[in-house]
């Protein structure tokens, strides 16, 4: 489901994210278990203009996990939000 690389361009054969959700529930758990398998302290989620950018940090260094859709990136966030215990509906206000 994920394919990435390092910024030394250090390829991970044993993952395949290719920017295709598909179920968003399988999805999020490959990611959590890939940073969980990569011991990774942070995960990054950064939408930018055009996709957004799924990263990990690893070692102090951040590793490419997969760039997707915005419209992707809203199950992602719904998706995670329900995980957490959050209101999915709650856009504009923080949550605890």
């Amino acid at each position: 489901m994920f394919e990435y690389k390092t910024k030394k361009q250090k390829e991970f054969d044993n993952v395949n994210i290719n920017g295709d959700v598909g179920d968003i529930t399988e999805y999020t758990t490959a990611l959590f278990n890939l940073a969980i398998e990569l011991k990774a302290s942070d995960i990054h989620i950064e939408p930018t203009r055009d996709y957004v950018l799924i990263r990990l940090r690893e070692s102090g260094d951040f590793i490419y996990v997969d760039k997707i859709a915005h419209d992707e990136y809203a199950k992602l966030l719904s998706r995670l939000k329900i995980m957490s215990s959050l209101r999915i509906d709650e856009k504009q206000k923080p949550q605890d």
